[in-house]
């Protein structure tokens, strides 16, 4: 039986969508739009090394 390893990082901000660019660049992962302006999700399926 093999377990599926998750990761989830939670970062608080003032403005969101003015980071998300930096973020998404910064951890090689994409913006998924959820239409709400005070949260923004980053998604990806990379292999974390630090």
């Amino acid at each position: 039986m093999s377990v599926t390893k998750t990761s989830v990082l939670v970062l608080d901000c003032a403005e969101p969508e003015a980071l998300d660019g930096f973020y998404a660049s910064l951890l090689d992962a994409e913006i998924q739009v959820v239409g709400d302006p005070d949260f923004v999700e980053l998604g990806g399926n990379k292999a974390c090394t630090w």
